[in-house]
This record gives C-alpha cells, sequence and structure tokens, in this order.
C-alpha cells in the first residue's frame, strides 16, 4: 500500500513521530498538491518584503491535488482533502483547522460569508466517502471536535463523528521502571520546557 504525506512535512517531527513508517511494509510517499504550491509562493512573497503579507495556516490545513497523485490513501496531521482519494487525519485541536473557527469567539469572524462557505466546503469534506476517520491525539481533542460540530447541523455532525477516534501518539518505553522518590522544598521537581512559541502559544504561562 502506497501512503502519500504531504511532501513539505516529511522531515516535521509530527509526521515523523506519528505517522511515517509507523506500518511495516508499507511505503510512504511524498505528494504535492494545490495547497502546498500556494503557500510556498505566499512564503516567498512574506520572505521578500520581509513581512506577513499572505497568512499560510489555512494553506497548511488544506489539500487538493485533483487526485493526481497516485497512492491508496493520504495521511495527514491536521489537514483534510477535498478530493476523491481515501484520506484519514489525525489532530490536536479541531478538524477543520481554520483560523477563524479556533477563533470562534468572535462572531464577525465566524459569520464572514467567506469563512462561511470554507468552513462547509470543510465539513463537507470531513462527512464525504473519502475520508475514512479522524484520530483525536487525546479526549480533549476529541471534546473540542464535539463541541464545533454541535454548532452545526445534526445529520453533518454525526457523520463526521462517527468517524471519530481517540489514540494517542505511540510512544515506546524509555525506562523500564520509574524509581520511587519524594519531593520537597529541597527536593523539587524540576522542568525543561522546549519549543517554539512554548508561552505565548502553547500555553506554557500556565504552567
Amino acid at each position: 500500500m502506497r501512503i502519500g504525506i504531504l511532501d513539505y512535512r516529511m522531515d516535521y517531527y509530527t509526521i515523523k513521530r506519528i505517522i511515517l513508517n509507523k506500518v511495516p511494509g508499507f511505503d510512504y510517499v511524498p505528494v504535492k498538491d494545490l495547497y502546498s504550491i500556494s503557500r510556498r509562493v505566499a512564503l516567498r512573497f512574506n520572505r521578500l518584503f520581509e513581512k506577513t503579507l499572505f497568512s499560510t495556516f489555512n494553506l497548511n490545513n488544506q489539500f487538493e491535488d485533483f487526485d493526481l497523485n497516485k497512492v491508496d490513501v493520504l495521511h495527514f496531521s491536521n489537514g483534510i482533502s477535498y478530493g476523491k482519494t481515501p484520506w484519514v487525519s489525525q489532530f490536536e485541536t479541531i478538524l477543520p483547522r481554520f483560523d477563524h473557527l479556533l477563533q470562534r469567539e468572535n462572531p464577525a469572524t465566524v459569520k464572514n460569508k467567506r469563512n462561511q462557505a470554507m468552513t462547509q466546503r470543510g465539513l463537507e469534506a470531513l462527512a464525504g466517502d473519502a475520508c475514512k476517520a479522524i484520530i483525536a491525539w487525546s479526549e480533549n481533542a476529541a471534546k473540542n471536535q464535539r463541541n464545533l460540530l454541535s454548532e452545526f447541523s445534526s445529520e453533518i455532525a454525526e457523520a463526521i463523528l462517527s468517524k471519530m477516534i481517540v489514540l494517542a501518539p505511540p510512544q515506546d518505553a524509555l525506562v523500564d521502571e520509574v524509581p520511587v522518590r519524594t519531593y520537597s522544598k529541597e527536593n523539587p521537581i524540576r522542568f525543561i520546557l522546549v519549543g517554539a512559541g512554548f508561552f505565548s502559544a502553547k500555553a506554557g504561562a500556565k504552567f
């Protein structure tokens, strides 16, 4: 079986961690599409003018190859496909992962006609036959997805939720056993926090 992975994401940590080469005997094939080409052009303009003229957030999370990539299934992280090739997607918050849906507390953003059309197309893709499964990384992600879909028709919500499963990212055991240790002011727990934008975007301030 040939599994399609977005070409520019083949080296991303997330892809390597949860998708790439996880099923022995399958071929993981890099694929390109209209949105990845648009993303590359947008980034080139942003670099040229040294400022963000074009947001790439939504481009990152959509896929349209007009079924030109000859693969058996597409596997995404936070993405959706508009084509007929079977696909699955693992997600950390919601699907479709569009910026205006992540900012639903702003009514003006949600009611924007262009955003509404994009949302409808995304939901139809998720409910369609080509989408075979959506895989929540956690129970919290599944809860977020249910909350999002509660804002739309029960018909489309049920079609999408019937495909949802919760599957935590795989993790090999790093130690055989955890030694017993007592903690105190003199013997505290020490953390090392690693990640771009950890405090600004990844809830690091809460810690």
